[in-house]
């Protein structure tokens, strides 16, 4: 119903109505509608359940969640974003795509620096975060050096 009203046109019935929405009613809001579509008060009621989901979420639905507030603006952690990315348990070749190639364009020297990192301890790496790295041969030492993500 309030998709209706406010794609509808109806924004003073919408805003009425937003007004008496359950917390649990804004917490489908909030997994369901995107910021980039919302205004307004509903924008900034919508921003504020988001960030609420995402101090609760498991990792996975944290990054997401994250990644979207950072899409709009309204989130600039790139350490956290990393880290929750590396950690995330692998799905397939079109999730790990999602989640690192806008890391690596908007992050390029921090996402560098957490994979070097990663590797220089031993750690794993998701398989798609490995197209991001190169080792170059003994003879051009030059290449072995932390260098800019190739996005």
């Amino acid at each position: 119903m309030l998709d209706l009203f406010s794609f509808g046109g109806a924004n003073a019935e919408f805003e009425g109505l937003l007004q008496s929405v359950s917390a649990e009613v804004w917490k489908l809001l909030a997994v369901h509608h995107r910021l980039s579509d919302a205004d307004g008060r509903f924008r900034a009621r919508l921003l504020e359940e988001k960030k609420r989901l995402a101090a609760a979420a498991p990792a996975g639905d944290k990054l997401r969640i994250l990644q979207e507030l950072a899409d709009q603006g309204e989130y600039d952690n790139p350490e956290e974003l990393i880290a929750l990315a590396l950690e995330a348990p692998p799905k397939d070749y079109q999730s790990e795509y999602a989640i690192f190639t806008p890391l690596a364009s908007k992050y390029p020297e921090e996402l560098s620096r957490a994979i070097v990192a990663r590797l220089l301890r031993g750690d794993t790496l998701p398989i798609f975060a490995s197209r991001f790295v190169g080792v170059a041969a003994a003879e051009h030492p030059a290449g072995n050096r932390i260098g800019k993500c190739r996005a």
